[in-house]
Formats: structure tokens, sequence, C-alpha cells
């Protein structure tokens, strides 16, 4: 069709052409919006399903019937499904396009942000002098026999090492609370769980017959004299604006096995995104 033959009929047409081709390149758009849906939602699957595998772990791993070699199996595929989900949120893309990662600089303008890692709970024990034949020392409730759980030496800073190794590899879930470290004449006894859950680990000089060998370091009186618990742990508080998590820290037999304070990283995609007057802690 020519102009010269029927102008409004040639306007029409050409509007309509126009309508069609938009209408179709909408189509087109809307198809690969629901194909980057697509891949969203299958990688997001994946990680629910790693998730609940993680979880079904972490209540495996509670099971008294097993050893340590086996929790660390336990761990080390725990440790394995983190990473591959990490994997997954970095990697997962539609035609270049990330889908899963997001820049926060924009969100955190303007925003005050404080974290603190929670600090777990200790105590010593400084031995005056050696530990006498089958004498015992009473810890969380285990009471330990020098020649049985432990050997004495022939001086005091060899037998806190003795001492020291032995609960470090005793089978009791009680003594496996704590990590044990010899320091010269001093026990030190730190809680493997972060915060104010690990002042429940106790130490009872008061019914160990070992005891007039140590002083005892620790704080609140238990039910009578010389009954301690450890050094208050600190919790830790995270707060974004207005929003606040906190609470006592507590670490889960399988993440036990491998120790790892907690941190936060924020990104900033440009220095333009922080406004003067903000602090970070």
């Amino acid at each position: 069709m020519r102009a010269a033959d029927d102008v409004a009929a040639l306007s029409i047409s050409t509007s309509l052409k126009s309508a069609v081709t938009t209408l179709r390149q909408s189509l087109n758009n809307a198809l690969q919006a629901g194909s980057y849906l697509q891949v969203a939602d299958a990688a997001l699957a994946n990680i629910d399903d790693m998730l609940q595998r993680m979880a079904a772990l972490s209540v495996q791993s509670g099971s008294g019937t097993l050893t340590s070699t086996e929790r660390g199996f336990l761990n080390q595929e725990f440790r394995n499904l983190y990473d591959e989900i990490d994997r997954i949120a970095e990697n997962t893309n539609f035609n270049g396009l990330a889908v899963l990662q997001q820049e926060y600089g924009d969100l955190l303008q303007g925003v005050s942000v404080v974290n603190e890692v929670a600090e777990a709970s200790y105590g010593t024990l400084t031995f005056n002098g050696n530990v006498g034949a089958g004498q015992t020392i009473i810890l969380n409730q285990v009471t330990l026999t020098e020649g049985i759980d432990f050997n004495r030496a022939g001086t005091v800073n060899q037998t806190v090492q003795n001492l020291a190794d032995a609960l470090n590899s005793h089978s009791s879930l009680r003594i496996q609370q704590a990590n044990y470290t010899a320091i010269g004449n001093t026990l030190q006894i730190t809680h493997k769980a972060a915060g104010a859950y690990g002042d429940i680990y106790t130490i009872d000089e008061q019914t160990s017959s070992a005891r007039l060998n140590y002083s005892t370091f620790g704080q609140n009186v238990l039910g009578g004299t010389d009954r301690y618990t450890l050094l208050g742990g600190v919790d830790g508080t995270t707060y974004m604006g207005s929003v606040t998590a906190s609470g006592s820290s507590a670490n889960s037999l399988i993440t036990g096995q491998n120790q790892t304070l907690s941190t936060a990283t924020y990104f900033f995609d440009s220095a333009t995104n922080v406004s003067d007057g903000d602090f970070f802690r």
C-alpha cells in the first residue's frame, strides 16, 4: 500500500504493526523473566534440600552412641554442604546476570551497625602441689581419679599436662563440653559454647579429695563452699537500624568439632553510599 492510495489506512496499518512488534517483544521479555525465575527456583530448591540435610546431620550428631571420629565425618559433610550453598549462591546466573546475589550498599545507607562476637566462658585450676596417689578431681559432675583417669608425674607441671591430655580425650560428653590447656602448674578450662550458656560447667573443689593441693578460680558459689561455675561468657548482639538480634550462644555438637567465631561482612558498592555521621563498630 502506498500513501497516495489511502493515507489513513496506511497510518492505521503501521500503528498496528508497531503495536504487534512491541507486544511480541513484551512476550519474549516475560518468557525470559519466567526462565530467570525458574533458574532461581531450582537453585533455591537445591539450597532447601541441603539445609534440611544439615538439620538432619545436627540431630544425628547428638546421638550418644557416636564416637568423635564418626562425629568428625558428620561435621565434614556438614561443612561441604555449607560450602556448596555458598557456591550456588555465588555462581547461579541467567545470561550472566547474578540471580541470588545482591549489592547492599544502598540498603545500608544511613544505617548504624554494631556486630559483637560472643566470647566463651573459662576458669582455671592452679595447683599449689602435686596430686596424691588415688586422689580425685571433680569437674562438671565427673570424677577423675589419679592412676585411673590420669597419672601424676614427678613435677606438678607434668601432672597438669597429663590431666589436660586425659581431659581432652575423655569420652564423657560433660567433659567434652570444654577444651583444656596446661599452662605451667595451671589448668585452663574453656567452654566450647560461647556466651552465658558456657557458664554451666561446674568445678567442685569441695568434694574433690585433691582439693587441698590446688586453688580454684571461677564465679557463682553453687550450694556451698568451693563449688564454682566458669567465669561468665559474653553474649553477642547485632544491631541493624531498629532490628536487634541477641541472646546466649551455644554451639551444637557437630560445630563443636571445628570451632569458628561468628563474623559478619558487609559490602558497599561505592564510597558515596556512606553518609557523614554513619558509624560502624
